[in-house]
């Protein structure tokens, strides 16, 4: 169920296609798809996302590389308290 909910918010984020903020698709290093955004304050987000290619490629592409980070937990923990 929960990646069900993930699928459909990061369909409601392309959909808003957001200018304030760098974000694109791109492959990671078993190219798979990769939906990357920059959070001001943040840093890079990425989250693996399984769409068709016919969508994709309506997508913007991101500029950059992978930042390496993986995980990090605590930081997941303190982004809760970002409110939209």
């Amino acid at each position: 169920m929960w990646y069900e909910v993930k699928d459909f918010l990061l369909r409601k984020f392309v959909e808003l296609k957001p200018g304030f903020l760098c974000w694109g698709v791109g492959k990671d290093q078993c190219e798979n798809y990769v939906l990357y955004v920059d959070l001001p304050g943040i840093g890079q987000v990425s989250f693996h996302v399984f769409w068709k290619e016919k969508e994709l490629d309506q997508l913007p592409r991101y500029p950059y590389e992978w930042c390496g980070v993986v995980n990090l937990g605590d930081a997941c923990d303190s982004a809760r308290v970002i409110t939209v």
